[in-house]
């Protein structure tokens, strides 16, 4: 996947052996030192930490998000992609409540990028491209004993080792982390004590691919937790040194656009109803909303996450119009060799004028009539 869709061609073509994965609901391109030692990546969803003694590195290039609410339950999918020397890696992402975690399907974010891309639009060319004349034609495992965590779940999904945990403490989380090798940042300490002010959870993942480097795709992640309204955790993303693209995907039974402090910088991409039967990979997502079902695509660039990023991504349903992106296919309108414009412009010259020859030389032959009458019908 790599780079975010426009790229669809691109993103698509990258081998799954280094299990290239798109992500859902919120997408962002994010480079920032989340650890003591060698830099690595923070990402809107959380941060990544490689082990304390690593000298291997870890770029998150790729991320998207997808997300829905129903009956107080919150769905999200995450997929990332990373350009990596370590073979292991750590990420946590703050949850309002515990949350649950299982493997997700790139399937999901292939679908979404297709929904969401731009529709192309027919223009006919009918005259050529004169620059100057008429302009260009072209388009444009447990807690320790002593450490206030209370540990949810932990599961081991494939290639990835997954936790769930809250803490009243942030030593003690940063204790937990730290017996199993993971390393944050100042950066990253600084927002996640925001979060554990706000009472919120963290789920620890660690990716540990056996026999691979995490270079490439990162396995889909699903989470799912208890929430009042549809929430998407961006704050730790401003310990990012890089500008941030995010982009994210609403699942609900309307329009939904951002709500929080940030959203006016946002780009809504598209927004319109979502064919289950059309994307057989969305149904599990479309179903509880039935016929019903409307997907928002939101993309928003931030130039310095530091002082741009303020808060977490939140949402609420829009009464707006749908919204398709749309881009330019030029037809060449061509009359043999040439484009129809000028070609029908030489047609209708040849047309008048042989129309006015025809009328000049009837007008010729009634002069010449009425002068033959006058002379036959003059006295001798």
């Amino acid at each position: 996947m790599g780079a975010l869709p426009d790229r669809a061609g691109s993103d698509q073509g990258v081998s799954m052996t280094r299990r290239t994965a798109a992500l859902a609901a919120a997408a962002l391109v994010l480079t920032a030192g989340l650890v003591t030692v060698p830099p690595a990546a923070a990402c809107g969803c959380g941060g990544f930490a490689t082990a304390e003694e690593s000298t291997q590195s870890l770029d998150v290039i790729g991320e998207q998000a997808v997300v829905s609410l129903v009956d107080g339950t919150e769905r999200v999918q995450i997929a990332l992609d990373a350009i990596s020397d370590a073979p292991d890696a750590a990420l946590v992402i703050p949850t309002p409540t515990p949350a649950t975690a299982e493997l997700g399907s790139a399937a999901v974010f292939e679908a979404l990028q297709k929904v969401s891309a731009p529709q192309a639009e027919e223009v006919s060319v009918w005259w050529p491209d004169l620059p100057g004349l008429w302009g260009s034609g072209a388009g444009d495992g447990g807690a320790p004993a002593g450490v206030p965590v209370d540990v949810h779940q932990e599961v081991v999904l494939g290639p990835l080792e997954v936790v769930s945990l809250s803490s009243a403490d942030l030593d003690g989380l940063l204790t937990w982390l730290d017996e199993r090798g993971y390393a944050l940042s100042p950066g990253l300490r600084a927002g996640m004590t925001d979060y554990v002010t706000d009472g919120w959870s963290f789920v620890a993942i660690k990716l540990s691919p056996e026999g691979e480097e995490l270079d490439g795709a990162i396995p889909p992640i699903q989470l799912t937790f208890d929430a009042d309204a549809l929430v998407y955790p961006m704050r730790l993303s401003a310990a990012a040194t890089t500008a941030q693209l995010v982009r994210t995907y609403v699942v609900a039974d309307s329009r939904t656009d951002r709500t929080d402090v940030q959203a006016g910088g946002a780009e809504t991409l598209y927004a319109g109803p979502l064919d289950a039967g059309a994307w057989p990979a969305l149904a599990d997502w479309a179903q509880p909303f039935g016929d019903a079902a409307y997907v928002t695509a939101v993309e928003q660039r931030f130039g310095d996450p530091a002082t741009d990023v303020v808060a977490d991504f939140t949402f609420a349903a829009s009464g707006a119009a749908d919204v398709r992106r749309t881009y330019r296919v030029e037809v060449d309108r061509m009359v043999g060799p040439i484009h129809a414009g000028p070609a029908f412009v030489v047609l209708g010259l040849a047309l008048a004028g042989a129309t006015w020859i025809g009328l000049d030389r009837r007008r010729s032959s009634r002069v010449r009539a009425r002068s033959a009458a006058a002379v036959s019908s003059s006295p001798r």
